[in-house]
This record gives structure tokens, C-alpha cells and sequence, in this order.
């Protein structure tokens, strides 16, 4: 019996939920699997594992940093087989090329690769009124990543397979977002700018909570202050039941780059969209 590790990082749950249902793919084939989540632990031992998987959602239209520090930290792979998944709830990038490459980097043989819509939770399209892909993954998708899992097994006992062609790099506008929150700017310089309005915050904790990389601690008085081991995610925002928080995300120069993905994201017909407010930390859907 051929044995599988999914290893994912899942923030709102729908990577979680591809994750399951690649590996009831795998499942229905023959394969044991095993379900890693990266925020809880560092690497796990992959030496009884047949082939590897590494599921993400994309950040700022690149691979989340916690999970670029998973793959790093892996061993040499000496051509074990690994697959590839992310979500998306509107433009990719190349993010699921740069996974990609750094798993065959690590000596790595890639067995697949798909790309899947995901609920977009991003605050910065929130705070503009529009929620992006609220429906996915639909069925289909699911559908389609169990699907995977199961083709997944034939190239694991001897298929041939064609990797797709890498993606390209995002256009200019993108380039420069994602430059702009690179991690040296999130760690040494981004922290000092997350704010806590102390009149409104209600010391209720739930960004310490939710913040994936534990980033977020309590001074001595119960208020919130950050790390340098930020991801960018802005979830601690997103979510604060007082509205207390404020970061990065709301300077002008981020608006105005966010703006632009705004206008190009719906204008895609291929990404679902509706009005929504984000009130009290809770997304409301307009219609």
C-alpha cells in the first residue's frame, strides 16, 4: 500500500477542504494518507511517505511565507514523488510556479499540479465593498480534486506524466504589490505600523488567536503588538469584533494599488463577485 503525506496550510478552511478530497481520491485507490497542518507543527518526518503533497492559499500573489519555510526546512527529497495545490480566490500569479520549483529544487518529482478557486477573504477588497469566488470551491472543484487524487495514484505506480508550463509572472502592478510586501518589509519595518485603538479594543483576544504564525502577543495591559514573523494575511484586522485594528493595508499607496486589482478582478468573468460590508469583524453579504 502506497503511503501519502498532504501537508497544507489552511486559513478560512477551503484548503482544507481540497485537501480532504484529494486524499479521498488517494483513499479510494488504495493509499494510506496522512493530513499535516503546517501551523501546528514544523516538518513532518516524510521518510515512510511515498509521494508528498504541499497545498496553500496564494498571498499577495505569491506562496505564503509560512509555507515557503515548510519547504525549506524539508530534507533533500532524493527524487521522492510531490504534487502541488493552491487556491485562489482571484489572480495567481506564479505562485504555484515557485512551489513547484522549489520542490524540484529540493530534489523533488512532480507528480501534478492543479489550481483551484477559493472564498476570497482578502481585507483590502472587503474594505472596498466587493467579496471575490464567496462560492467557492464549488462542487466541481471538489469533484475534480478527488478526481486528481486518483490520477495521482497511476503516476505514482508508473504513469507517465507532463508537468503543465509554468505559469508566468504577474504583471507590472501586481509585481510591485508583491514587492512591497516582501518579508523584510513585514518584519522589520510593516510591524511598527499594526495599530490598537485602546478606546475601542475590548482586550477579547481573538487576534492572538488567529494569527497563523503566532506573530501576535499581549502586553502586560492585555493589548495587542506584533512580531516580525508577520505573513501579511491581515487577518487580525479582518476580524477584530471592535474594529479596532488598523495596518498597512489602509495606507494610500496600498489603496490605490488595491484599487487596480479591484478593476481587473471584475472584470474577469471567470471570478464570481457580490457586494459585501465587512462590519464588527463579520463579512455580510448585499445580495
Amino acid at each position: 500500500m502506497k503511503k501519502v503525506l498532504i501537508s497544507y496550510f489552511s486559513q478560512g478552511g477551503t484548503t482544507e477542504k481540497i485537501s480532504k478530497e484529494i486524499g479521498g481520491g488517494l483513499k479510494s485507490e488504495g493509499c494510506k494518507v496522512d493530513y499535516h497542518k503546517i501551523t501546528e507543527s514544523g516538518p513532518a518526518d516524510i521518510s515512510s511517505y511515498d509521494a508528498i503533497g504541499i497545498g496553500f492559499p496564494v498571498y499577495v500573489y505569491r506562496v505564503p511565507f509560512i509555507v515557503t519555510d515548510y519547504i525549506k526546512k524539508l530534507p533533500d527529497l532524493e527524487g521522492k514523488p510531490f504534487f502541488v495545490f493552491l487556491l485562489c480566490g482571484s489572480v495567481p500569479g506564479n505562485a504555484g510556479t515557485v512551489a513547484r520549483k522549489m520542490l524540484s529544487g529540493k530534489g523533488g518529482r512532480e507528480i501534478g499540479f492543479a489550481k483551484y478557486k477559493g472564498y476570497n477573504r482578502f481585507l483590502g477588497f472587503l474594505k472596498r465593498g466587493y467579496l471575490f469566488s464567496y462560492e467557492n470551491p464549488t462542487k466541481g472543484e471538489l469533484d475534480h480534486a478527488g478526481n486528481f487524487g486518483r490520477g495521482l495514484v497511476q503516476v505514482i505506480n508508473g504513469s507517465s506524466y507532463t508537468p503543465p508550463p509554468y505559469d508566468k509572472r504577474p504583471d507590472v502592478v501586481y509585481t510591485l504589490e508583491r514587492f512591497l510586501t516582501v518579508r523584510p518589509f513585514l518584519k522589520y519595518f510593516y510591524r511598527f505600523f499594526y495599530k490598537v485603538d485602546r478606546k475601542k479594543c475590548s482586550q477579547c483576544k481573538l487576534c492572538e488567536k488567529v494569527c497563523p504564525v503566532n506573530n501576535i502577543t499581549l502586553s502586560r495591559d492585555g493589548f495587542p503588538r506584533w512580531g516580525s514573523a508577520c505573513i501579511g494575511c491581515f487577518y487580525c484586522e479582518m476580524i477584530c469584533p471592535k474594529e479596532a485594528i488598523t495596518s498597512p493595508i489602509d495606507w494610500l499607496s496600498m489603496k490605490m494599488l488595491i484599487s487596480y486589482n479591484l478593476r481587473q478582478s471584475r472584470k474577469d468573468p471567470s471570478i464570481e463577485h457580490v457586494p459585501a460590508v465587512l462590519k464588527e469583524g463579520k463579512i455580510i453579504r448585499l445580495e
